[in-house]
Protein backbone atom coordinates (compact mmCIF):
# COMPACT_ATOMS: atom_id res chain seq x y z
CA UNK A 1 0.00 0.00 0.00
CA UNK A 2 1.35 3.17 -1.19
CA UNK A 3 1.78 5.96 1.67
CA UNK A 4 0.32 8.53 -0.31
CA UNK A 5 -2.35 6.85 -0.51
CA UNK A 6 -2.61 5.55 2.64
CA UNK A 7 -2.21 8.74 4.27
CA UNK A 8 -5.06 10.87 2.32
CA UNK A 9 -7.98 7.89 1.36
CA UNK A 10 -9.97 6.39 3.81
CA UNK A 11 -12.13 3.44 2.27
CA UNK A 12 -15.33 2.18 4.72
CA UNK A 13 -17.09 -1.25 3.25
CA UNK A 14 -20.30 -2.19 4.98
CA UNK A 15 -22.12 -5.01 3.29
CA UNK A 16 -22.15 -5.29 -0.26
CA UNK A 17 -21.49 -1.00 0.08
CA UNK A 18 -17.95 0.61 0.08
CA UNK A 19 -17.29 4.52 0.07
CA UNK A 20 -14.20 6.48 -0.03
CA UNK A 21 -13.38 9.44 1.49
CA UNK A 22 -10.13 11.97 0.86
CA UNK A 23 -9.00 14.60 1.71
CA UNK A 24 -6.58 15.27 -1.59
CA UNK A 25 -9.95 16.73 -3.71
CA UNK A 26 -10.42 19.64 -6.08
CA UNK A 27 -11.96 22.63 -4.51
CA UNK A 28 -13.27 26.21 -4.85
CA UNK A 29 -11.68 27.91 -2.06
CA UNK A 30 -12.66 31.88 -1.05
CA UNK A 31 -9.48 33.30 -0.27
CA UNK A 32 -8.23 36.25 -2.16
CA UNK A 33 -5.74 33.99 -4.05
CA UNK A 34 -8.95 31.68 -5.11
CA UNK A 35 -11.30 34.82 -5.89
CA UNK A 36 -11.40 33.71 -9.99
CA UNK A 37 -12.70 30.51 -9.27
CA UNK A 38 -10.45 28.73 -10.39
CA UNK A 39 -10.25 25.13 -9.37
CA UNK A 40 -7.52 23.90 -7.30
CA UNK A 41 -6.03 20.75 -6.40
CA UNK A 42 -4.62 21.03 -2.62
CA UNK A 43 -4.01 18.57 0.49
CA UNK A 44 -6.33 19.76 3.50
CA UNK A 45 -5.04 17.92 6.50
CA UNK A 46 -8.35 16.56 8.43
CA UNK A 47 -11.22 17.54 5.89
CA UNK A 48 -12.08 14.35 4.24
CA UNK A 49 -14.93 14.74 1.70
CA UNK A 50 -16.65 11.72 0.18
CA UNK A 51 -14.98 10.77 -3.16
CA UNK A 52 -16.56 7.35 -4.78
CA UNK A 53 -19.83 5.04 -3.60
CA UNK A 54 -19.37 1.07 -4.82
CA UNK A 55 -21.95 -1.57 -4.72
CA UNK A 56 -21.26 -5.39 -5.13
CA UNK A 57 -23.50 -5.95 -7.77
CA UNK A 58 -23.03 -10.03 -8.41
CA UNK A 59 -20.70 -13.16 -8.15
CA UNK A 60 -19.80 -15.52 -10.70
CA UNK A 61 -20.32 -18.17 -8.18
CA UNK A 62 -24.29 -17.69 -7.84
CA UNK A 63 -26.01 -20.78 -7.95
CA UNK A 64 -29.28 -20.74 -10.54
CA UNK A 65 -31.54 -21.14 -6.72
CA UNK A 66 -29.98 -17.60 -5.16
CA UNK A 67 -27.52 -19.35 -3.14
CA UNK A 68 -23.45 -19.56 -2.77
CA UNK A 69 -21.94 -23.21 -3.65
CA UNK A 70 -19.75 -23.23 -0.34
CA UNK A 71 -16.63 -25.37 -2.04
CA UNK A 72 -16.77 -22.83 -4.86
CA UNK A 73 -17.13 -19.71 -3.38
CA UNK A 74 -14.83 -16.61 -3.61
CA UNK A 75 -15.43 -13.72 -1.78
CA UNK A 76 -14.22 -10.99 -4.11
CA UNK A 77 -13.10 -8.58 -1.46
CA UNK A 78 -13.31 -4.57 -2.26
CA UNK A 79 -9.58 -4.32 -2.89
CA UNK A 80 -9.68 -0.37 -3.81
CA UNK A 81 -7.18 1.68 -2.26
CA UNK A 82 -5.40 4.10 -4.62
CA UNK A 83 -7.67 7.23 -5.21
CA UNK A 84 -7.47 7.12 -8.83
CA UNK A 85 -7.24 3.24 -9.04
CA UNK A 86 -10.28 1.28 -9.64
CA UNK A 87 -11.05 -2.03 -7.71
CA UNK A 88 -9.71 -4.83 -9.34
CA UNK A 89 -13.00 -6.83 -10.02
CA UNK A 90 -16.00 -5.54 -12.22
CA UNK A 91 -18.55 -7.16 -9.21
CA UNK A 92 -18.22 -3.98 -8.00
CA UNK A 93 -20.32 -0.98 -9.95
CA UNK A 94 -19.10 1.98 -9.20
CA UNK A 95 -22.29 4.14 -8.35
CA UNK A 96 -20.97 8.02 -8.31
CA UNK A 97 -18.08 9.76 -7.90
CA UNK A 98 -17.82 13.59 -6.85
CA UNK A 99 -14.44 16.19 -8.54
CA UNK A 100 -14.77 19.07 -6.78
CA UNK A 101 -16.24 20.78 -3.84
CA UNK A 102 -16.37 24.17 -2.81
CA UNK A 103 -14.88 25.35 0.70
CA UNK A 104 -18.20 23.89 2.81
CA UNK A 105 -18.24 20.57 1.57
CA UNK A 106 -20.79 21.27 -1.07
CA UNK A 107 -20.07 19.07 -3.80
CA UNK A 108 -19.94 21.17 -7.63
CA UNK A 109 -19.06 18.30 -9.87
CA UNK A 110 -20.55 14.75 -10.01
CA UNK A 111 -20.30 11.58 -12.00
CA UNK A 112 -23.36 9.02 -12.31
CA UNK A 113 -23.11 5.37 -12.37
CA UNK A 114 -23.61 5.71 -16.35
CA UNK A 115 -20.83 8.40 -16.05
CA UNK A 116 -23.32 11.55 -16.97
CA UNK A 117 -21.68 14.62 -15.39
CA UNK A 118 -24.14 16.99 -13.12
CA UNK A 119 -22.19 20.08 -11.47
CA UNK A 120 -23.70 22.62 -8.96
CA UNK A 121 -22.62 26.28 -9.62
CA UNK A 122 -23.21 28.49 -5.80
CA UNK A 123 -23.13 32.39 -5.44
CA UNK A 124 -19.88 33.92 -4.63
CA UNK A 125 -20.24 33.28 -0.75
CA UNK A 126 -20.79 29.86 -1.18
CA UNK A 127 -24.15 29.77 0.44
CA UNK A 128 -26.66 29.34 -2.02
CA UNK A 129 -27.10 27.42 -5.43
CA UNK A 130 -27.37 29.58 -8.08
CA UNK A 131 -27.30 26.83 -10.88
CA UNK A 132 -27.55 23.40 -11.47
CA UNK A 133 -26.66 21.37 -14.72
CA UNK A 134 -26.82 17.89 -15.71
CA UNK A 135 -24.55 16.22 -18.67
CA UNK A 136 -22.22 19.15 -18.26
CA UNK A 137 -18.92 19.38 -16.11
CA UNK A 138 -18.15 22.21 -14.39
CA UNK A 139 -16.05 24.66 -16.69
CA UNK A 140 -18.84 24.11 -19.23
CA UNK A 141 -21.38 26.16 -17.67
CA UNK A 142 -21.77 29.81 -16.22
CA UNK A 143 -24.89 31.64 -14.72
CA UNK A 144 -24.95 35.13 -13.89
CA UNK A 145 -27.76 37.17 -12.89
CA UNK A 146 -27.07 41.16 -11.60
CA UNK A 147 -27.07 40.32 -7.98
CA UNK A 148 -24.48 39.99 -5.05
CA UNK A 149 -21.76 42.11 -7.07
CA UNK A 150 -18.87 42.71 -4.52
CA UNK A 151 -17.20 45.39 -6.67
CA UNK A 152 -14.95 43.17 -8.41
CA UNK A 153 -16.65 40.56 -10.39
CA UNK A 154 -20.20 38.06 -9.96
CA UNK A 155 -19.69 34.17 -9.44
CA UNK A 156 -17.36 32.36 -11.65
CA UNK A 157 -15.35 35.69 -12.31
CA UNK A 158 -17.92 37.36 -14.80
CA UNK A 159 -16.92 40.57 -14.77
CA UNK A 160 -19.32 43.75 -15.50
CA UNK A 161 -16.94 45.16 -17.50
CA UNK A 162 -17.54 48.98 -18.85
CA UNK A 163 -21.29 48.49 -17.73
CA UNK A 164 -23.17 50.06 -14.21
CA UNK A 165 -25.04 47.95 -12.06
CA UNK A 166 -27.99 49.71 -11.63
CA UNK A 167 -31.99 48.70 -10.02
CA UNK A 168 -33.68 47.75 -13.47
CA UNK A 169 -34.23 43.71 -14.01
CA UNK A 170 -35.60 40.63 -15.60
CA UNK A 171 -35.51 39.09 -12.91
CA UNK A 172 -34.21 40.11 -9.21
CA UNK A 173 -32.96 43.75 -8.40
CA UNK A 174 -30.41 44.46 -10.67
CA UNK A 175 -28.98 44.44 -14.54
CA UNK A 176 -25.98 45.35 -15.88
CA UNK A 177 -26.59 48.85 -17.67
CA UNK A 178 -24.30 49.45 -21.75
CA UNK A 179 -23.78 52.48 -23.12
CA UNK A 180 -23.27 52.15 -27.66
CA UNK A 181 -20.28 49.87 -27.99
CA UNK A 182 -19.29 49.13 -23.86
CA UNK A 183 -18.91 45.55 -23.00
CA UNK A 184 -20.51 43.60 -20.32
CA UNK A 185 -21.08 40.64 -18.14
CA UNK A 186 -17.63 39.20 -19.81
CA UNK A 187 -16.56 35.53 -18.99
CA UNK A 188 -13.92 33.12 -19.94
CA UNK A 189 -13.90 29.74 -21.03
CA UNK A 190 -11.26 27.04 -22.29
CA UNK A 191 -12.40 23.75 -21.16
CA UNK A 192 -14.95 23.11 -23.66
CA UNK A 193 -15.09 19.68 -25.64
CA UNK A 194 -14.04 19.53 -29.19
CA UNK A 195 -17.30 19.70 -31.75
CA UNK A 196 -19.87 19.99 -28.55
CA UNK A 197 -22.21 22.90 -29.55
CA UNK A 198 -23.06 25.00 -26.52
CA UNK A 199 -26.12 27.65 -25.64
CA UNK A 200 -25.43 31.34 -24.88
CA UNK A 201 -28.32 33.19 -23.97
CA UNK A 202 -29.37 36.60 -21.88
CA UNK A 203 -32.06 38.99 -21.58
CA UNK A 204 -32.20 42.55 -22.40
CA UNK A 205 -34.40 45.29 -22.78
CA UNK A 206 -33.13 46.77 -26.47
CA UNK A 207 -33.54 44.96 -29.97
CA UNK A 208 -29.82 46.48 -30.17
CA UNK A 209 -27.87 44.60 -27.29
CA UNK A 210 -26.06 41.65 -28.69
CA UNK A 211 -24.01 38.60 -27.62
CA UNK A 212 -20.37 38.74 -29.14
CA UNK A 213 -17.03 36.27 -28.45
CA UNK A 214 -13.54 36.31 -28.87
CA UNK A 215 -11.04 33.58 -29.40
CA UNK A 216 -7.53 33.88 -27.65
CA UNK A 217 -6.33 36.94 -26.21
CA UNK A 218 -5.88 38.20 -29.63
CA UNK A 219 -8.13 36.53 -32.04
CA UNK A 220 -11.04 39.01 -34.01
CA UNK A 221 -14.53 39.93 -32.48
CA UNK A 222 -17.82 38.27 -33.91
CA UNK A 223 -21.19 38.69 -33.16
CA UNK A 224 -23.00 35.51 -32.62
CA UNK A 225 -25.35 34.72 -35.25
CA UNK A 226 -29.57 34.74 -35.01
CA UNK A 227 -29.32 35.70 -31.45
CA UNK A 228 -31.96 38.15 -31.99
CA UNK A 229 -35.99 37.68 -32.15
CA UNK A 230 -38.67 40.30 -31.86
CA UNK A 231 -41.23 37.05 -31.04
CA UNK A 232 -38.72 35.68 -27.85
CA UNK A 233 -40.08 38.80 -26.11
CA UNK A 234 -41.75 39.09 -23.19
CA UNK A 235 -43.06 42.38 -20.86
CA UNK A 236 -40.35 44.78 -22.48
CA UNK A 237 -37.28 42.18 -22.13
CA UNK A 238 -35.75 40.28 -25.35
CA UNK A 239 -34.26 37.09 -25.03
CA UNK A 240 -31.68 36.83 -27.21
CA UNK A 241 -30.11 33.18 -27.92
CA UNK A 242 -27.38 31.58 -30.32
CA UNK A 243 -25.43 28.39 -30.52
CA UNK A 244 -22.21 27.83 -30.61
CA UNK A 245 -20.06 24.92 -31.67
CA UNK A 246 -16.72 24.70 -30.25
CA UNK A 247 -13.44 24.39 -32.77
CA UNK A 248 -10.82 23.22 -30.00
CA UNK A 249 -11.48 20.94 -26.81
CA UNK A 250 -9.15 21.07 -23.65
CA UNK A 251 -6.09 20.95 -23.70
CA UNK A 252 -5.70 22.77 -27.14
CA UNK A 253 -4.68 26.09 -24.70
CA UNK A 254 -7.57 28.09 -26.34
CA UNK A 255 -10.01 30.11 -24.64
CA UNK A 256 -13.12 31.81 -25.74
CA UNK A 257 -14.02 35.14 -23.92
CA UNK A 258 -18.14 35.91 -24.44
CA UNK A 259 -19.48 38.96 -23.14
CA UNK A 260 -22.69 41.39 -23.71
CA UNK A 261 -22.39 44.42 -25.86
CA UNK A 262 -24.94 47.29 -26.88
CA UNK A 263 -24.80 48.47 -30.37
CA UNK A 264 -26.68 51.36 -30.54
CA UNK A 265 -28.08 53.35 -26.97
CA UNK A 266 -28.68 52.00 -23.86
CA UNK A 267 -29.20 48.48 -22.80
CA UNK A 268 -30.01 46.61 -19.92
CA UNK A 269 -28.60 42.83 -19.40
CA UNK A 270 -29.71 40.23 -17.22
CA UNK A 271 -29.32 36.45 -16.78
CA UNK A 272 -26.48 35.51 -18.55
CA UNK A 273 -26.16 31.68 -19.29
CA UNK A 274 -23.59 29.38 -21.08
CA UNK A 275 -24.08 25.14 -21.10
CA UNK A 276 -24.34 22.47 -23.66
CA UNK A 277 -27.19 22.58 -25.61
CA UNK A 278 -28.19 19.06 -24.83
CA UNK A 279 -27.19 19.78 -20.85
CA UNK A 280 -30.47 20.81 -18.97
CA UNK A 281 -29.38 23.61 -16.74
CA UNK A 282 -31.84 25.78 -14.07
CA UNK A 283 -31.16 29.18 -12.51
CA UNK A 284 -32.01 30.73 -9.25
CA UNK A 285 -32.50 34.11 -8.19
CA UNK A 286 -33.25 35.04 -4.28
CA UNK A 287 -34.95 38.04 -2.69
CA UNK A 288 -33.28 40.42 0.12
CA UNK A 289 -34.51 37.98 2.61
CA UNK A 290 -32.96 34.84 0.95
CA UNK A 291 -36.26 33.64 -0.33
CA UNK A 292 -36.21 32.01 -3.40
CA UNK A 293 -38.00 34.63 -5.94
CA UNK A 294 -37.17 33.25 -9.60
CA UNK A 295 -36.57 29.65 -11.37
CA UNK A 296 -35.20 30.04 -14.68
CA UNK A 297 -36.12 26.85 -17.01
CA UNK A 298 -34.30 24.94 -19.41
CA UNK A 299 -35.02 27.79 -21.70
CA UNK A 300 -34.78 30.59 -19.42
CA UNK A 301 -38.30 31.44 -18.84
CA UNK A 302 -38.85 32.32 -15.40
CA UNK A 303 -41.40 31.16 -12.23
CA UNK A 304 -41.52 33.69 -10.11
CA UNK A 305 -42.79 33.00 -6.35
CA UNK A 306 -44.14 35.53 -4.13
CA UNK A 307 -44.50 35.49 -0.10
CA UNK A 308 -47.08 37.05 2.19
CA UNK A 309 -45.89 39.55 5.11
CA UNK A 310 -44.88 35.91 7.16
CA UNK A 311 -42.81 34.53 4.52
CA UNK A 312 -45.37 31.97 3.39
CA UNK A 313 -45.57 31.44 -0.51
CA UNK A 314 -48.66 32.86 -1.99
CA UNK A 315 -48.43 33.41 -5.11
CA UNK A 316 -46.20 31.95 -8.54
CA UNK A 317 -46.57 33.64 -11.87
CA UNK A 318 -45.08 31.68 -15.34
CA UNK A 319 -42.97 34.20 -17.73
CA UNK A 320 -44.23 33.58 -21.44
CA UNK A 321 -43.95 35.68 -24.54
CA UNK A 322 -47.96 35.39 -25.36
CA UNK A 323 -48.83 37.16 -22.17
CA UNK A 324 -45.71 38.51 -20.88
CA UNK A 325 -46.07 36.87 -16.68
CA UNK A 326 -49.36 35.19 -16.18
CA UNK A 327 -50.56 34.52 -12.51
CA UNK A 328 -50.17 30.31 -12.16
CA UNK A 329 -51.27 29.21 -8.94
CA UNK A 330 -52.39 31.00 -5.57
CA UNK A 331 -51.91 29.61 -1.88
CA UNK A 332 -54.45 30.87 0.89
CA UNK A 333 -53.74 29.73 4.48
CA UNK A 334 -56.27 29.44 7.21
CA UNK A 335 -56.20 28.56 11.05
CA UNK A 336 -59.07 27.96 13.26
CA UNK A 337 -58.97 26.56 16.83
CA UNK A 338 -61.05 23.89 17.81
CA UNK A 339 -62.44 25.58 20.87
CA UNK A 340 -64.46 28.37 21.04
CA UNK A 341 -63.26 30.06 17.73
CA UNK A 342 -64.12 28.27 14.49
CA UNK A 343 -62.64 30.05 11.30
CA UNK A 344 -65.53 29.85 8.55
CA UNK A 345 -63.89 32.23 5.61
CA UNK A 346 -61.38 34.68 4.45
CA UNK A 347 -60.92 38.33 5.10
CA UNK A 348 -64.66 39.70 4.06
CA UNK A 349 -64.51 43.59 2.83
CA UNK A 350 -66.87 46.33 1.50
CA UNK A 351 -66.40 49.89 0.66
CA UNK A 352 -68.00 52.47 3.12
CA UNK A 353 -67.32 54.95 1.13
CA UNK A 354 -64.53 56.61 -1.81
CA UNK A 355 -61.60 55.86 -0.06
CA UNK A 356 -63.06 53.53 3.05
CA UNK A 357 -63.49 49.92 4.02
CA UNK A 358 -64.46 47.78 6.10
CA UNK A 359 -62.87 44.53 6.65
CA UNK A 360 -64.00 41.61 8.86
CA UNK A 361 -63.47 37.72 9.83
CA UNK A 362 -66.47 35.76 10.23
CA UNK A 363 -66.77 32.58 12.91
CA UNK A 364 -69.18 30.85 14.65
CA UNK A 365 -70.42 32.71 17.94
CA UNK A 366 -69.22 29.27 20.03
CA UNK A 367 -67.54 32.38 22.04
CA UNK A 368 -67.46 34.88 24.44
CA UNK A 369 -68.17 37.88 22.27
CA UNK A 370 -65.66 39.57 23.70
CA UNK A 371 -63.01 39.55 21.28
CA UNK A 372 -59.92 41.71 20.02
CA UNK A 373 -58.01 41.62 16.77
CA UNK A 374 -54.97 42.83 15.65
CA UNK A 375 -54.67 43.83 12.12
CA UNK A 376 -51.70 44.23 9.72
CA UNK A 377 -52.95 45.67 6.61
CA UNK A 378 -49.86 46.57 4.09
CA UNK A 379 -47.28 46.55 6.73
CA UNK A 380 -49.13 48.64 9.19
CA UNK A 381 -50.49 47.49 12.28
CA UNK A 382 -53.72 48.21 13.81
CA UNK A 383 -55.57 47.23 17.45
CA UNK A 384 -59.94 47.00 17.58
CA UNK A 385 -62.00 45.54 19.37
CA UNK A 386 -64.45 43.26 17.82
CA UNK A 387 -64.00 41.15 14.57
CA UNK A 388 -63.80 43.69 12.10
CA UNK A 389 -62.36 47.57 10.79
CA UNK A 390 -62.79 50.51 9.23
CA UNK A 391 -59.91 51.29 6.67
CA UNK A 392 -58.56 54.71 5.22
CA UNK A 393 -56.93 53.49 1.54
CA UNK A 394 -54.22 56.09 1.10
CA UNK A 395 -52.68 54.85 -2.14
CA UNK A 396 -54.16 51.62 -4.62
CA UNK A 397 -52.54 48.40 -5.24
CA UNK A 398 -52.71 44.74 -3.69
CA UNK A 399 -52.19 44.57 -0.21
CA UNK A 400 -51.69 41.66 2.22
CA UNK A 401 -54.05 41.40 5.55
CA UNK A 402 -53.34 39.64 8.49
CA UNK A 403 -55.41 39.75 11.24
CA UNK A 404 -55.59 38.12 14.39
CA UNK A 405 -58.41 37.35 16.47
CA UNK A 406 -58.27 36.80 20.30
CA UNK A 407 -61.21 36.00 22.67
CA UNK A 408 -60.68 38.07 25.35
CA UNK A 409 -62.53 35.69 28.02
CA UNK A 410 -60.46 32.50 27.36
CA UNK A 411 -57.45 34.28 25.17
CA UNK A 412 -57.92 32.12 22.71
CA UNK A 413 -57.32 32.77 19.04
CA UNK A 414 -56.81 32.39 15.43
CA UNK A 415 -55.57 33.98 12.49
CA UNK A 416 -56.71 34.64 9.05
CA UNK A 417 -54.85 35.84 5.75
CA UNK A 418 -55.93 37.34 2.85
CA UNK A 419 -54.60 39.43 -0.24
CA UNK A 420 -57.22 42.73 -1.07
CA UNK A 421 -56.61 45.38 -4.16
CA UNK A 422 -57.96 48.54 -2.64
CA UNK A 423 -58.56 51.11 -4.86
CA UNK A 424 -59.72 54.69 -4.07
CA UNK A 425 -63.37 55.85 -6.19
CA UNK A 426 -63.95 59.81 -6.96
CA UNK A 427 -65.30 61.63 -4.44
CA UNK A 428 -69.19 62.02 -4.71
CA UNK A 429 -70.13 64.30 -6.68
CA UNK A 430 -67.16 64.49 -8.97
CA UNK A 431 -68.26 65.26 -12.93
CA UNK A 432 -67.08 62.44 -15.00
CA UNK A 433 -68.34 63.84 -17.78
CA UNK A 434 -71.39 65.00 -19.94
CA UNK A 435 -73.76 64.74 -22.98
CA UNK A 436 -76.75 66.48 -24.35
CA UNK A 437 -80.35 64.17 -24.25
CA UNK A 438 -81.24 63.05 -27.79
CA UNK A 439 -85.16 62.46 -28.66
CA UNK A 440 -86.48 59.53 -30.54
CA UNK A 441 -85.42 61.75 -33.92
CA UNK A 442 -81.94 61.56 -33.03
CA UNK A 443 -82.68 65.66 -32.08
CA UNK A 444 -81.15 67.33 -29.21
CA UNK A 445 -83.45 68.45 -26.40
CA UNK A 446 -82.45 70.70 -24.41
CA UNK A 447 -81.53 68.70 -21.73
CA UNK A 448 -77.92 68.19 -20.62
CA UNK A 449 -77.17 64.91 -18.73
CA UNK A 450 -74.42 64.92 -16.42
CA UNK A 451 -72.25 61.95 -15.10
CA UNK A 452 -71.50 62.43 -11.39
CA UNK A 453 -69.91 59.92 -9.08
CA UNK A 454 -71.47 58.55 -5.76
CA UNK A 455 -68.45 57.94 -4.06
CA UNK A 456 -68.27 53.96 -4.58
CA UNK A 457 -67.01 53.70 -7.43
CA UNK A 458 -70.57 53.77 -9.27
CA UNK A 459 -72.29 56.92 -10.84
CA UNK A 460 -75.76 58.49 -11.25
CA UNK A 461 -76.96 61.00 -13.69
CA UNK A 462 -77.96 65.05 -13.15
CA UNK A 463 -80.14 66.64 -15.86
CA UNK A 464 -79.82 70.45 -16.45
CA UNK A 465 -81.56 72.51 -19.08
CA UNK A 466 -79.29 74.67 -21.18
CA UNK A 467 -80.28 75.13 -24.92
CA UNK A 468 -77.08 77.01 -25.22
CA UNK A 469 -75.28 73.44 -24.85
CA UNK A 470 -77.50 71.57 -26.46
CA UNK A 471 -79.39 73.03 -29.20
CA UNK A 472 -79.83 72.12 -33.07
CA UNK A 473 -78.32 75.11 -34.78
CA UNK A 474 -76.91 73.79 -38.45
CA UNK A 475 -79.25 70.56 -37.83
CA UNK A 476 -82.40 71.38 -40.77
CA UNK A 477 -83.80 68.02 -40.01
CA UNK A 478 -84.79 68.84 -35.99
CA UNK A 479 -86.74 71.84 -35.25
CA UNK A 480 -85.88 74.35 -33.03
Amino acid sequence: MDGFNFKCLVTVVQGSNATSWLYFLKFLGLTPAFSSGTMTSIERLGVYRKHKSYSFIGNENLENDGLFNYDTYTANPFDYWGHDDEPATALWQKNSEVKLYDVHSHALEAIDVNGNYASTQMDKKQEKVLATVANANYEEFIYSGAENWDGVSYARNVQVGNGTVVPVSHTGASSVRLETDERGLLFTVDALTLGRTYRISVWTDSPDGRLVYRVGSGGGVSELPNQYSAERQANGWYLLQADFISPFGEGDGVFYTFYCQSNVGTAHFDDLRFHPIDATMTSYVYNEWGELEYILDANNIYTKYEYDAMGRLAKTFRETFEHDAVWASNIDYHYKSDQDLTFQGDVAFSRLDYNTYNLRVDFDPQGSGNYSSVWNIGGTTFNRSGNSISYDVSSEGNKDVIVQITDNNSGLSFMAYDRIYFDICPTPGTTLGSYCEVDSDGCYTTWVITRKADGLCGEYLERENDDTVCNNNGNLSCAQ
